[in-house]
């Protein structure tokens, strides 16, 4: 089944990145050798890459993404936002936007940011409740396939 993530960052490098990390290319070959071969972990490779991915500069822009496909009956599954996007409202505030439309699909979400820091602990700990995960830029590969493995078991 193909799952549908929104990736919403005022970088359009920062969303490529992101998209090549989830999407990344496979020559005409492997995808023979995939579906052919005798190679389960290939096949398995092959569908595990079977993403749709959206894009988004900006908050009201994503949001607008969200209840578009929601009412096409394709709903997002997957949001990885940035907090700091000027202008418009933060990623935080897209987060309370998607939550107080209690109609829709309800995305799994992972922040990837260079926003590290909190007020306060409980200003923390409200915002791992409305997460999966919390992702610090610069990031790795690793660090957003790990997180998306996160999405995928929560």
């Amino acid at each position: 089944m193909t799952q549908k993530i929104l990736i919403v960052d005022d970088s359009i490098a920062v969303r490529r990145s992101i998209a090549d990390i989830l999407m990344p290319e496979m020559t005409a070959e492997e995808r023979l050798t995939a579906l052919l071969g005798n190679s389960a972990e290939a096949i398995f490779d092959l569908i595990e890459r079977d993403y749709d991915i959206l894009e988004a500069s900006q908050s009201a822009e994503a949001l607008s993404i969200l209840l578009n496909e929601d009412s096409k009956g394709r709903p997002v599954n997957i949001v990885i936002t940035d907090i700091s996007m000027p202008p418009g409202y933060d990623g935080w505030e897209l987060i309370n936007q998607i939550r107080s439309h209690k109609e829709i699909y309800q995305p799994k979400i992972l922040v990837v940011s260079a926003f590290t820091g909190f007020s306060t602990e409980s200003e923390r700990e409200k915002a791992e409740k409305e997460v999966v995960r919390i992702i610090n830029k610069p990031f790795k590969d690793e660090d957003i396939t790990n997180a998306l493995e996160a999405c995928f078991n929560a």
